[in-house]
């Protein structure tokens, strides 16, 4: 059996130890929120638009193929982005470079001479 000391020097390990976890968990939220600022995500998703040096058309050209690598690696999140859309004109955008990715596509495969990639 365990005497009184004991017990009060496992109950002040434990009370330290819940406050390093809170504090540990206090830091992360600060990391989450910094992370997950429209700033942040933007710079995440297209980083040549935020914060960088440069021509515009070259961040905008950069964008453009950042978006088409989304566009390939998520079909699927794409048609749903297009299907929440509706009748919008956004949807129409994200309808007309879907083709237009199509066909860049095709044209690309045409001139390997049929094989994917």
């Amino acid at each position: 059996m365990k005497g009184p000391s004991e017990t009060v020097i496992r109950k002040a390990l434990l009370r330290a130890h819940a406050e390093i976890e809170r504090y540990e968990v206090a830091r992360s939220l600060e990391t989450l929120q910094a992370v997950t600022t429209p700033r942040a995500l933007i710079q995440q998703v297209l980083p040549g638009l935020v914060g960088t040096a440069g021509t515009a058309g070259s961040a905008w050209a950069r964008a453009g193929t950042q978006l088409a690598s989304l566009y390939r690696r998520y079909p699927l999140a794409s048609s749903a982005v297009v299907g929440l859309l509706g009748r919008s004109r956004m949807s129409r955008v994200f309808r007309v470079a879907g083709v237009a990715l199509a066909i860049f596509k095709a044209v690309g495969m045409a001139r390997r001479g049929g094989r994917g990639g």
